[in-house]
Formats: C-alpha cells, structure tokens, sequence
C-alpha cells in the first residue's frame, strides 16, 4: 500500500492545513474582539405608535350638528314661510280695502246716475236691493 514515508508525508501536509486553520480562526477571532464599526449605527427601522381611538362619540358629535343644522334649517324657512305669509295677508287686506273704496264709490255714482236717469241702482255690496225710480 503506503510505504512509510507516503505516510508520513501526507500526515504533515493534513497537519499543515489544520494548523493554518486554526490559526486564521484564532487570528480572526482576537482581531474582532474590540472591533468598533467605521460609521455609527442607522436606525433603519421607524417605531410606529398606534392610539386605538373610540370613534362613536365623534360620530355622535358630528350626527348631532348636522341634526342642529337642519333644524335651523327648517326654523328659518318656516319663518320665510311665515313671513311672506304676512306679507299675502297684509296685500289682501290692503287690495280688499281698495276694493270696498272703490266700490263703495263706483255705488255712490250708480245711485247718483240712476237718480238722474230714473233706473234701478244696485247697493255696492252686490245684494241687488232697488233704490226705486226717483221722478223729477
């Protein structure tokens, strides 16, 4: 097979290559044990904080002003309603009270004519009530 001195050279070539090993990992190891990096650490993580917050009552606010807008809402167009309520009232008060003036005078000259005429005059309120024939 081998002869001795094969054998004896393989084993120094293989204890060579340990020890060689063995010394680069002891090597390796005492030159990093106070090794400090060349630029300082970045924080490349970002710390998230989360506030879990109870949105029904911002809800609730949020519901009751729009509520409180609508009210208003319909306060103000009820008193525009009432408003021009007053305002159509107050016109047919004062178009009814030019129109009993008016008729009232239109009356007055119906009788006058009829009494120069000698015809029938109606009352100015329509109930068709003869004045009679007035002779001269």
């Amino acid at each position: 097979m081998f002869s001795r001195q094969e054998l004896g050279a393989q084993f120094r070539a293989f204890s060579l290559a340990i020890g060689i090993h063995i010394l680069m990992a002891a090597l390796v190891v005492l030159s990093t044990m106070k090794w400090e990096p060349f630029r300082k650490p970045q924080n490349l993580g970002l710390t998230i904080e989360a506030v879990i917050v109870d949105t029904s009552e911002i809800r609730k606010q949020r519901e009751e002003a729009k509520k409180a807008v609508e009210r208003e809402d319909l306060r103000r167009q009820r008193d525009e309603r009432l408003e021009q309520q007053k305002k159509r009232e107050a016109e047919q008060k004062i178009q009814k009270d030019r129109g009993s003036e008016t008729a009232a005078r239109k009356g007055t000259r119906g009788a006058a004519q009829a009494r120069c005429t000698g015809q029938t005059a109606k009352a100015p309120d329509g109930a068709g009530a003869e004045s009679g024939k007035m002779s001269a």
